[in-house]
């Protein structure tokens, strides 16, 4: 075999190896964005599913027999004044409504695209309009919260 021969089978054989590399490096980065894909809707389905219990927590706390009078409040647009015997659990209940809606904004903010949250947006449009104590509660706050979260109770509280 001459010299001139054994160069090209080296020179052919790096080139392939060098390809077999770029190929490799090509599979490991297409594998890398797949497994980034995977767990960034793995992240996000886990969040949902904690927003959708946060929700659904104020629901049951509401639903239960002992908080049935305060029902009103949250659904009806009746006004609570300081003094009331009741005051202080339909605050703590204000406070869980809005802490579950602000959580959810800001989930919406970071993960979707405005179409998919009309849903929660109209629920939220109604939150504020059938609730003062929930309005009264964010307007006493608003600075611990996402300003879109106030602008939104902004426009469909009754008093602010």
């Amino acid at each position: 075999m001459n010299e001139r021969g054994r160069e090209h089978r080296i020179k052919f054989g790096l080139e392939i190896a060098t390809l077999l590399t770029a190929i490799a490096a090509l599979a490991s980065v297409w594998l890398t964005y797949q497994q980034t894909r995977t767990s960034i809707e793995a992240t996000r389905l886990a969040a949902y599913q904690q927003l959708t219990a946060n929700s659904l927590e104020f629901d049951k706390a509401l639903a239960e027999k002992d908080n049935a009078e305060l029902r009103p409040y949250f659904k009806e647009g009746k006004q609570i004044e300081r003094d009331d015997r009741l005051y202080n659990r339909v605050a703590l209940l204000a406070e869980m409504q809005v802490d579950a809606i602000d959580a959810i904004i800001a989930y919406t903010l970071e993960f979707t695209r405005p179409s998919e949250v009309q849903t929660w947006t109209n629920t939220f449009h109604r939150s504020f309009r059938e609730s003062p104590a929930t309005c009264e509660f964010l307007h006493e706050r608003q600075e611990q919260y996402h300003v879109q979260t106030v602008q939104l109770a902004e426009s469909h509280c009754t008093k602010w």
